[in-house]
């Protein structure tokens, strides 16, 4: 994705951001879980969030700057975790149990 910045002009530099393949997004929809539009978009759910409409999702980057004005969704952000502390997180609340 180019961007055309006028200080970038200026010094004739070129800016040119690149969406990382895959991330982790907090998603939320407006009257339900938004598990078709993430499918649609090639997304993956992590993790629903009991009681809510939120859930954790895996999309592909580009799926991103399309999805935040997507009229049935309330809210979707980048989400950054700490691996050691997600571990630790799905150790203690028994999500990650493993047979």
């Amino acid at each position: 994705m180019a961007e055309r910045s006028t200080i970038a002009g200026t010094f004739g530099a070129r800016i040119r951001i690149t969406p990382p393949d895959t991330g982790l997004f907090l998603v939320e929809g407006r009257e339900m879980p938004p598990r078709q539009i993430i499918s649609a978009h090639g997304g993956q759910i992590v993790l629903a969030i009991p009681g809510s409409n939120r859930v954790l999702a895996l999309l592909p980057g580009t799926a991103y700057s399309g999805l935040l004005s997507h009229r049935d969704l309330r809210h979707i952000g980048p989400v950054s975790i700490d691996p050691e502390r997600f571990e630790y997180f799905m150790e203690h609340s028994g999500l990650g149990r493993r047979p």
